[in-house]
């Protein structure tokens, strides 16, 4: 007993003292405001007289304030810059690397400002597009030419590629200055790098050339666009056809009067004929009969089937190999997930029906909505139910609107339905109550009442971090802490309180 009298006369004059030294102390705020590194003086750049210059981590002046231009806008070891209507280069200490001589320095991507990449390594690799006096070239992070000041243009093509133009004609060089394919091409040259090849034109007409200059796809079409990794798109007198890459032969004759690729392999192709679509392989087969008003795929999920316009307002669905999956045509259909179609007819009424064509839900409803990765939810007149991705009814026609989160939908305002992992509890729970506490609603306190008494859970996620058995279930905002983590929520502690009877403490 004394000794918790003398700790509480320790803590008084402790608490006392402290008011003295608070009464005594000066006012800080001009203090800390004349401290303060003003928002002027931060470091990295900033603008005097319209003019630019740089200040260090410390807020000193480092750059003087004598430039249009600086690139980086950071602070770094090489920087562009802009004096008088010129381009030059200068290094972290105002010393000129490049003279203010150019009417243009272009900087290209292999300039990495990763600052995990040794800044010795970053200069090594800059290449800079230079323009003086309308001649171009390039120049490296020293002013030295990597590529002589004589094209009358250059431009990047792809990583490690430049274009360039002399006397008229395209040319191709790398970033070591080597000239690739001279300048003896109508246009521009395209780069294909997975494949090691060069799309160009000459006299009018494009093919396809090798590193070594070796043709690949003679100089015969009207056109030639790289489609990917394994084909290249061909035309030729308003009509489209196919070249391999790897095998260096025409697959599809040029043949179709329109080729859109439908995948990323590059396996189904749309195509139109005699204004008739379909699909069609990279080797010419009719995967789909060229007989519909339009073809679209992929639907969301379902990487093996299209969607074909069969008339006015008349859509459905086939495989990739020419099965038809729907048994009618609808004027509108769409995807749930990857296991049903959302479908429409004419009468406005909507249903779904899974891939083989059986009949998911009826077409009777006004309306169907997504809810979360396992709900949906279908309107019947003004009232909404749940279902689950199998078609079972899970409420009733009871749910005016709902929001739909991450990991619940919010019904009516106050009434939470939710899917919970583990067979805790049926996919779909409707409680009665809800508060959440965190912005992606992943908390929830849930009330439900049973009979006159009213009982508390905490749900969190797809499962019970509290089950319903509570009185009261409290929400305590607290600091992140490893005491205080309580499955697997560390910013947030809750509070339960009063076990009713019956009830089970887990």
């Amino acid at each position: 007993m004394r000794l918790k009298f003398l700790i509480f006369l320790f803590l008084i004059f402790w608490f006392r003292s402290l008011q003295a030294q608070e009464d005594e102390m000066p006012v800080l705020v001009d203090v800390v405001e004349t401290v303060q590194t003003p928002p002027s003086a931060q470091p990295g750049q900033f603008e005097a007289a319209g003019l630019l210059g740089i200040r260090n981590q410390a807020g000193e002046v480092i750059i003087p304030a004598v430039y249009d231009y600086l690139y980086p806008e950071q602070w770094a070891t090489f920087m562009l810059a802009a004096r008088d209507g010129k381009y030059g280069a200068i290094d972290a200490h105002n010393k000129v690397i490049i003279p203010f001589a150019y009417d243009l320095l272009e900087p290209t991507p292999f300039w990495s400002m990763n600052r995990r990449i040794p800044a010795e390594v970053q200069t090594q690799g800059i290449r800079l597009i230079a323009a003086k006096n309308d001649v171009y070239g390039i120049l490296d992070a020293a002013g030295t030419a990597v590529l002589p000041m004589e094209y009358g243009f250059i431009e990047l093509a792809r990583m490690g590629y430049f274009n360039v133009q002399k006397d008229g004609k395209w040319g191709l060089a790398n970033r070591q200055g080597e000239i690739l394919i001279p300048c003896q091409f109508d246009a521009r040259i395209s780069v294909d790098i997975d494949a090691g090849q060069f799309i160009a034109s000459r006299d009018g007409k494009w093919g396809v050339l090798s590193a070594t200059q070796e043709v690949l796809l003679p100089f015969a079409y009207d056109d030639v666009q790289n489609t990917g990794l394994f084909y290249n798109a061909i035309a030729k007198d308003g009509k489209y056809g196919l070249w391999d890459k790897k095998a260096l032969k025409v697959t599809l004759p040029v043949s179709l009067d329109t080729l859109v690729k439908m995948n990323p392999r590059a396996t189904y192709w749309a195509a139109r004929k005699a204004g008739r679509w379909g699909l069609v392989g990279p080797e010419g087969a009719e995967l789909i009969p060229l007989q519909f008003d339009s073809i679209a795929m992929p639907f969301y999920g379902f990487k093996n089937c299209a969607l074909v316009k069969t008339g006015p307002k008349a859509f459905t669905v086939y495989s990739v190999k020419g099965e038809r999956l729907l048994p009618a045509e609808y004027v509108s259909i769409k995807s749930y997930l990857s296991s049903a179609f959302i479908v429409e007819d004419a009468s406005g009424k909507k249903g779904m029906l899974r891939p083989d064509g059986s009949t998911m839900l009826a077409l009777a409803f006004d309306e169907i909505k997504n809810g979360m990765s396992r709900s949906l939810f279908a309107r019947k007149g003004e009232f909404f139910a749940a279902f689950d991705t199998t078609g079972k009814q899970a409420t009733p026609f009871n749910i005016k609107e709902f929001t739909v989160y991450s990991t619940a939908v919010l019904a009516d305002g106050r009434k939470l339905l939710v899917g919970l992992t583990k067979d805790e509890l049926p996919d779909y729970t409707v409680f009665d109550g809800i508060e959440a506490f965190d912005p992606s609603f992943n908390n929830f306190v849930v009330s439900q009442k049973k009979g006159d008494v009213l009982r508390e859970g905490l749900v969190y996620k797809f499962r019970w971090a509290a089950p319903l058995i509570f009185e009261n279930v409290q929400h305590i905002p607290v600091q992140p802490s490893r005491e205080l983590q309580y499955q697997g929520i560390d910013t947030d502690a809750f509070v339960a309180m009063g076990i009713l009877p019956g009830g089970k403490n887990n």
